[in-house]
């Protein structure tokens, strides 16, 4: 189970510091809700994966349909200029 660092302290106002009270924070979770929050961020890491590259998919099937349509644009013209 991962438990964060927290920084050293000169005084007791440092507590307050997000660099101190989150860690600690973090540490004083029970061990069921880490292992429930590393879960999570495990399978929304898969999620996001997933989804990009069904975005970058996505992406080059309208690019190649973008391709596609300017070069039968380009001939539509040329047929347009033997008339």
């Amino acid at each position: 189970m991962i438990n964060y660092v927290t920084p050293r302290l000169r005084s007791k106002f440092g507590e307050r510091a997000f660099s101190y009270a989150g860690p600690a924070a973090w540490n004083r979770l029970p061990e069921t809700i880490r292992q429930a929050q590393e879960l999570f961020n495990k399978l929304l890491k898969t999620f996001h994966s997933q989804n990009l590259i069904t975005v970058v998919i996505l992406v080059m099937f309208c690019c190649s349909i973008c391709k596609w349509t300017q070069n039968h644009d380009d001939d539509d013209d040329d047929d347009d200029d033997n008339l």
